[in-house]
């Protein structure tokens, strides 16, 4: 009703027979305007309210300073037109004193002039008053004056007084928090002791100073002053850390300064200088400005020159009973006109410091006043339709206005779209190349435009800071694109009855705008319509709005509260994205999706009512709203997108309708405090949904087909897990849930996938029969699993599926099993028995390192199925004693049995091929290796293959094996002979070093080669047999027999020839005691047969 009022009035004005009651209506309105500027402008500013600027080291900057030769009448130095402060006290106080102080002269013929100068303020009006010289300064002018003057406690050389700082910034009357500071005639109250104590100076040598031709100071000449900060500032920002939220410290918290210097004097150039008493500290603690209720940043102002150093605590933080103290790394000395900035994160346990910087304080900010008296405009009444750029009355108004000298302007009559485009150009200039506007208040009461163009009031891409009122008319229906855009200054807005439409980016960036009236008609918000109104604090949706468009309302950080109305169908993405102190909405029931990014980052949002329809949540819709408490997801909604509640740490509770159909990947990522969550059924739970849910404790799902992977990984406090009609574990997903102590599988499941219970708390699991494999890493490193029962139909076990399950004792493996993977066992070093299920275990594979490092194993009964033992499959089982390898083995690895120090004997079925290197390494109680048959097969034994199995004594080597490798029975010294089979060519280096034991060794009667150390300290070593007919002739390393002082026999049971002299040179030695040709008919098959002289003919002995 008010627009309809001020039309009518304006159409009776611009009647020519009512000139005297337009003139006379004008006056009035004129006169009233002024009124209200006096009243508004005689308001106290309550300075304990003051929560911005607040000691951000912005300095003071005067008009001008008059100056005026000491010899006139009227002497004096005085301060002309003070413009306000940057800090929000809109200029000075009376009662506040400039002190001036003018030097001239060295040593004996220094003089000096001093001067107080106190501003009266009209009505306590700031900005409204004059400076009195109660004590003037003079020009003393010699050669070089200089000029200080500063705002602050007075001085007097002869007796200069002692100031204290206070214990306090903050406001706490009740507290007894009092300033005890002297400001020249009383001590101030809390409210001013900020100002008081913010120390400002200014000072200049002669050379600035405006001379006349005379060398005098020229009468009225002005000096531009900028007073710059004598004091250091402190500001403590606080982050929160481990354990501790920025709740917590917004409401408890507050910040004190240790042991700062109290008490200062006020040198003769206006610095203040840190005063110490007699036989007295001079310290004291100050309790820190808090820069608003909800800041994290503190202030205060200390005297320059101190310093904090390693050696003791600087802050300390107080939150309820707890105290914390930080102190610098390396030692801070505050400095004049510097801001010392301290960023701090404080832990549960401790506070550290991210960052200490020390800066000069920002450059000087002057706050001009805006002429109110222009605020309702000149009044522009246009006759004819599309004539409005013509109209002489708007061209003159807007001739010599500027951004900086905007005008007001109110607009009547009649117009159309057109009207409306010329004036959006006629209100914009270029100023070089950047874009201004002339005009900050614009009222239009002109009918017949409908549609505002496009960037009608933009000065895009530059901001327009003059805008600061608009009323639109009557019968627009569409505020048209990028309108308002950028706006910074723009504050109140009038929206017509009739418009329909908040067009793309109308308002955006319009940083400055609080709240918003939009008219019930507006069916539709498009995108961006309000994206970064920073300032907007309400704004009501109007019933008939069915869609709210992408970015509508992103980064409208002041928005706390909205109501959406009923009849919205539609929010599009990201169109409350950034809303931080958004705290609670409900979703009309007509919305369906609540569409990507729709409340990311709404970092205050406490709950939401989720509509009953509602089918789908999108990508991050609620992503980082870490107040939300808790959700419940109705029965129609069918999807969860892919983080959907990403990191929204403050969620404790979640309940999952029964429709849903797909919850996505990492929905619930990192919500650190969900405790418990319900999900009445799912088709499928998507990769990572879960994870990171560290103090999630207890999970109900009704019926799922599908977990992915990492689904629950992380979640360390899950406890308690039910879940039904499973089909499918992805990988990783209870991975490092360390509290899951059991688990109950469904009949349904058939597959489980790596890693999935790797590092849980499980204490014991029953694997059913329709899971076919068990997968690669399953179980790896569940510490506690004492018990795990695979039930028959499992068929495969992966590797390392039960890899460092170190509380695991028995394990039965069914019948149905073919494969045991690598790493299977490996490191269950409580593992005593493994049971083969069935009469006919089917089990034909078995990795490496299966069973390796289970120190607790004492027998096993391999199935016969299997054909290879692969590397490692029994390493370092050091208690195992008994082996029944399988009846079709063909192939025993490297390493297989490497110190299985407890084992005693072995039968080696006679289907084995190779032995591989290092198989029986260090089998210390070994003492009889069998190979069983007829015929065995063997044909290779690798290096190291009995490597110190020192009491293995009965060995019979196989007379089909051709190879056995290097170091092969080193150290075997329980070994008193061995026959070394015909069709093995080469001795190996080291094959039998260090056999102290071994007496006689039987040569092949193919030998080629005796290599290096072959039988080096075998310190018991006598006799070589070699039953061959004629003697070869072999390539003999010259170490083969070093250190093996004894072997002084050959025999040679089935050589005839006749052997002349007294020694033979063979097999590169020299024998002086040689017996051949056995006595015919004698048994010459044993080995003690072979050496006893008394069964050969010929013989050379000395």
């Amino acid at each position: 009703m008010r627009n309809y009022k001020q039309v009518n009035i304006m159409r009776v004005l611009k009647e020519e027979r009512w000139a005297l009651v337009r003139t006379v209506t004008a006056i009035c309105i004129t006169a009233m305007a002024l009124i209200c500027l006096v009243l508004a402008a005689g308001c106290t500013n309550d300075l304990t309210e003051i929560t911005e600027n607040r000691g951000t080291g912005e300095t003071l900057a005067l008009g001008t300073l008059t100056t005026k030769d000491a010899n006139a009448a009227h002497a004096a130095t005085r301060a002309d037109s003070p413009l306000p402060d940057a800090t929000a006290w809109q200029g000075f106080c009376s009662g506040d004193q400039l002190h001036v102080a003018i030097a001239a002269g060295e040593g004996s013929t220094f003089t000096r002039s001093s001067g107080i100068y106190e501003y009266t303020a009209a009505g306590n009006i700031p900005g409204s008053g004059s400076w009195t010289a109660s004590t003037p300064a003079y020009w003393q002018r010699a050669n070089g004056n200089i000029l200080t003057l500063w705002r602050g406690p007075d001085c007097d050389t002869a007796t200069p007084g002692a100031y204290d700082m206070p214990l306090t910034y903050e406001t706490d009357v009740m507290q007894g928090h009092a300033l005890n500071a002297w400001d020249g005639n009383t001590y101030t109250n809390d409210a001013d002791k900020w100002r008081i104590m913010d120390l400002l100076r200014y000072c200049s040598a002669d050379a600035d100073l405006p001379t006349a031709a005379t060398g005098m100071p020229a009468t009225g000449s002005p000096l531009n002053l900028i007073l710059k900060h004598s004091m250091a500032q402190l500001c403590v920002e606080l982050l929160p850390g481990e354990g501790m939220t920025a709740q917590e410290l917004q409401a408890q918290v507050t910040v004190h300064l240790k042991s700062a210097a109290a008490t200062f004097t006020i040198q003769t150039d206006g610095r203040p200088a840190i005063y110490n008493f007699e036989n007295e500290q001079n310290r004291q603690d100050v309790r820190l400005l808090k820069n608003g209720a909800t800041s994290l940043k503190f202030y205060a102002l200390m005297l320059p020159g101190q310093t904090f150093g390693t050696n003791r605590a600087m802050i300390s933080l107080h939150i309820g009973d707890t105290h914390f103290t930080y102190t610098p790394g390396t030692p801070l000395t505050t400095t004049e006109n510097t801001c010392h900035k301290l960023v701090l994160q404080v832990n549960r346990t401790e506070v550290s410091a991210l960052s200490v910087t020390s800066t000069g304080w920002q450059d000087p900010t002057v706050i001009t006043q805006p002429d109110e008296a222009e605020a309702e405009g000149i009044l522009v009444i246009n006759e004819t339709p599309g004539t409005l750029k013509d109209n002489a009355t708007l061209l003159n108004a807007l001739k010599d206005a500027t951004q900086e000298s905007p005008v007001g302007l109110i607009i009547t009559g009649k117009i159309n779209d057109k009207d409306l485009e010329d004036l959006s150009s006629l209100m914009k200039y270029k100023d070089g190349d950047t874009n201004k506007f002339k005009v900050s208040s614009l009222a239009i009461y002109a009918t017949g435009g409908t549609t505002l163009p496009h960037y009608f009031a933009s000065n895009n891409p530059n901001p327009n800071p003059a805008l600061k009122k608009i009323i639109l008319p009557e019968g627009i229906t569409d505020t048209g694109q990028i309108s308002f855009y950028n706006c910074t200054a723009l504050t109140d807005v009038t929206l017509p009855d009739g418009l329909t439409i908040i067009n793309r980016n109308a308002f955006r960036s319009c940083n400055a705008l609080k709240s918003i009236k939009l008219p019930e008609t507006v069916t539709d918000i498009e995108n961006l319509a309000f994206r970064s109104c920073t300032a907007l604090e309400n704004i009501n949706i109007p019933e008939k709005v069915t869609k709210i468009g992408e970015q509508a309302f992103y980064n409208c950080q002041k928005l706390k509260s909205i109501k959406l109305p009923d009849n919205l169908e539609s929010i599009e993405k990201q169109a409350f994205s950034y809303c931080s102190i958004l705290e609670n909405i409900n979703i009309p029931e007509k919305v369906t999706k609540i569409r990507e990014q729709v409340f990311y980052n709404c970092q205050k949002l406490k709950s939401i009512k989720l509509p009953d329809n509602l089918e789908s949540i999108e990508k991050q819709a609620f992503g980082f709203c870490i107040a939300l408490e808790s959700i419940d997801v109705p029965n129609k909604t069918k999807d969860i997108g892919e983080q959907a509640f990403l990191c929204c740490s403050g969620l404790t509770s979640l309940m999952i309708g029964d429709g849903m159909i797909n919850i996505g990947k990492e929905a619930f990522l990192n919500d650190t405090q969900l405790q418990s969550v319900t999900i009445q059924s799912a088709q499928a739970i998507g990769e990572s949904a879960f994870f990171g849910c560290s103090s999630l404790s207890d999970v109900t799902i009704g019926h799922v087909k599908n977990i992915g992977e990492s689904t629950f990984s992380g979640c360390t406090s899950l406890s308690n897990l039910n879940i039904k009609g499973t089909e499918s574990i992805g990988g990783n997903a209870f991975k490092n849930c360390t509290s899951l102590a059991s688990i109950t599988l469904p009949q349904t499941i058939t597959d489980i996938g790596t890693f999935a219970f790797a590092g849980s708390g499980l204490t014991s699991i029953t694997i059913p029969g329709s899971v076919k494999q068990i997968s690669d890493e399953t179980f790896n490193g569940c510490t506690a699993l004492k018990t795990a029962t695979l039930e028959e139909g499992v068929e495969t076990i992966g590797k390392n599926a039960f890899t460092n399950c170190k509380e695991l004792t028995d394990i039965t493996i069914p019948s149905t099993v073919t494969s045991i993977g690598n790493y299977a066992f490996n490191i269950c070093p409580k593992l005593a028995t493994v049971t083969f299920a069935g009469e006919t275990p089917q089990l034909n594979s078995l990795g490496q390192n299966a069973f390796q490092s289970c120190e607790a194993l004492t027998s096993i009964d391999i199935p016969d199925n299997v054909t290879t033992l692969a590397t490692r499959t029994f390493n370092l089982c050091t208690t195992l004693e008994n082996v029944t390898l399988p009846n079709q083995l063909e192939s025993i690895g490297d390493f297989v049995f490497n110190e299985c120090s407890a084992l005693k004997k072995l039968d080696i079925p006679q289907s084995v091929t190779s032995i591989g290197g290092n198989a029986f390494n260090r089998c210390g109680e070994l003492t009889t290796v069998n190979f069983l048959g007829q015929v065995p097969q063997l044909n290779s034994i690798g290096r190291h293959a009995f490597y110190e199995c020192q009491k293995l004594a009965d060995l019979t080597l196989p007379d089909r094996l051709t190879s056995i490798g290097e170091s092969a029975f080193y150290r075997c010294n329980a070994l008193t002979s061995i026959r070394i089979p015909d069709n093995v060519v080469t001795i190996a280096t080291k094959v039998f070093q260090e056999c102290s034991g071994l007496v006689t060794v039987v040569l092949p009667k193919n030998l080629e080669n005796i290599e290096g150390f072959a039988f080096s300290n075998c310190s018991a070593l006598a006799n070589f047999v070699y039953a061959g007919s004629a003697l070869p002739t072999p390539t003999v390393n010259k170490s083969a027999y070093s250190v093996s002082s004894r072997l002084k026999y050959l025999f040679l049971p089935n050589y005839t020839s006749t052997i002349t002299g007294t020694s033979l040179i063979w097999a590169g030695k020299t024998w002086k005691n040689i017996h051949y040709n056995a006595n015919s008919g004698t048994d010459m098959s044993a080995i003690d047969a072979l050496t006893n002289i008394n069964n050969y003919q010929n013989h050379i002995t000395q």
